[in-house]
């Protein structure tokens, strides 16, 4: 049997936990200026803009501070807690001791899976560059983005699992020697995937993008029989 270094399942760091509620169930609104608040209509499925000086509404994202001239009396006084729709009503209640985050690049620090049947979250792989568009503003909280070489694969996930990354990510030559600079665990659902430790050092045999590479490890773990190990590795935490 091979031998590995990894730590068993239930020695691992666990998952961090979820924001203490669920996920917006709609995307996230276009970025306001001033003056400007967006609100989600559930008849239309889409976003309307109410400007909060004039109290008037329209349909077109806003592009300056002032309301253009076919924007429709609102009808009603418009609330601020109106205003923040189902996005500020689904924040979490009690924030954690964090960071809020911003828009921005960012790499995630452990694997994190939605709960079943949360269809507006995305899965995250350790290691994986992505880049956030929009956060609730609450520390602990949600963010939505895609990962950076897919923007096809999009969605909410908790900030507690972003980092920000100590470099730009890069492809991987083949044949260069990197030292893993964190432990990494492969998923258990999806293979390929090679397990790390901090310090181990992996030759790159190919690379995919600038976030993920297959090496192999270049030095087998003692007690370990059969050809080198081998499978994809976060190109993120390479040095």
């Amino acid at each position: 049997p091979v031998v590995s270094d990894v730590p068993p399942a239930e020695e691992r760091e666990p998952s961090p936990a979820a924001p203490h509620c669920r996920p917006p169930s709609q995307p996230p609104p276009p970025q306001m200026p001033a003056n400007w608040r967006a609100l989600w209509c559930g008849d239309h499925q889409a976003y309307y803009f109410w400007h909060v000086t004039s109290n008037t509404t329209t349909w077109e994202v806003p592009q300056s501070e002032d309301a253009p001239v076919d924007c429709l009396p609102c009808g009603r006084e418009v609330s601020i807690h109106d205003a923040r729709g189902e996005l500020g009503a689904q924040s979490p209640l009690e924030p954690q001791e964090a960071q809020v985050i911003k828009e921005g690049s960012f790499v995630c620090t452990q694997h994190w899976r939605p709960q079943p049947g949360v269809d507006s979250c995305m899965k995250l792989f350790q290691g994986e560059y992505l880049v956030v568009t929009w956060t609730d503003g609450v520390s602990g909280g949600w963010a939505y983005g895609y990962v950076a070489e897919d923007i096809a694969q999009a969605g909410y996930f908790p900030q507690a699992v972003l980092a920000v990354p100590r470099r730009e990510p890069r492809r991987r030559e083949v044949g260069e020697v990197c030292v893993m600079t964190e432990s990494f665990v492969a998923p258990e659902e999806v293979g390929g995937y090679l397990s790390v430790v901090a310090g181990q050092r992996v030759r790159v045999t190919h690379a995919e993008g600038a976030t993920w590479a297959y090496a192999e490890l270049i030095e087998q773990p003692a007690g370990a029989r059969g050809p080198l190990q081998a499978g994809w590795v976060p190109s993120t935490l390479l040095e």
